[in-house]
């Protein structure tokens, strides 16, 4: 990965060393150089890989060792040299900062609405939930009430009734009972 001017210049200023950026250009170039010529001969001839030498893949492998902690460390560089560039000059800083208040700013409000609609579902639930008790609570009173006054008028209405055919049966019995009775002693003062 080339390095812009605007890279270099950076990095010159940060490390104070003008000459540091073109060292590392010269072993970045060289590692892609490298891996180029090993990615080239690997595409040439796909049959002499399964056939390879020993020798010829200890170096493969010792040219990895040697390409992979390069490529990581200039790969970091690059994520420092990015992550620190906004900061190098006062109007950078003073960007940065306005931008990470703005930020602030905008985690705030959407915090801030998503707490008044919790806030506001949470009222209207609970609302809810009270209107539903009344109505629930009155439901329950009203059936009681009914109930009881249904049951009254049934109790007095079968007291009634009870009454009536008392009196009925009483009626239409006691005419019998008294006859009865009487032929019974007659029988009895009949046996004396």
């Amino acid at each position: 990965m080339a390095t812009t001017p605007t890279e270099r210049t950076t990095t010159a200023h940060l490390n104070g060393n003008a000459a540091q950026p073109q060292a590392t250009e010269a072993v970045k170039s060289q590692a892609t150089q490298a891996k180029r010529k090993s990615q080239t001969a690997a595409r040439k001839s796909p049959a002499t890989s399964a056939n390879e030498t020993l020798p010829a893949k200890v170096a493969g492998v010792a040219e990895a060792a040697i390409l992979v902690p390069v490529g990581a460390t200039l790969e970091a560089r690059d994520a420092v040299v990015e992550a620190v560039s906004p900061w190098t000059s006062r109007t950078g800083a003073e960007k940065e900062i306005n931008r990470v208040r703005r930020d602030v700013r905008r985690f705030e409000r959407r915090g801030n609405k998503a707490v008044r609609s919790i806030r506001t579902r949470y009222n209207r639930v609970l609302r809810e939930v009270k209107k539903r008790r009344t109505q629930t609570t009155r439901t329950v009173k009203k059936n009681r009430t009914q109930a009881e006054r249904v049951v009254k008028q049934n109790r007095r209405r079968v007291e009634t009734e009870i009454r009536s055919r008392r009196k009925q049966v009483e009626s239409a019995v006691k005419p019998q009972v008294t006859r009865v009775t009487k032929e019974a002693r007659e029988r009895v003062s009949a046996l004396i």
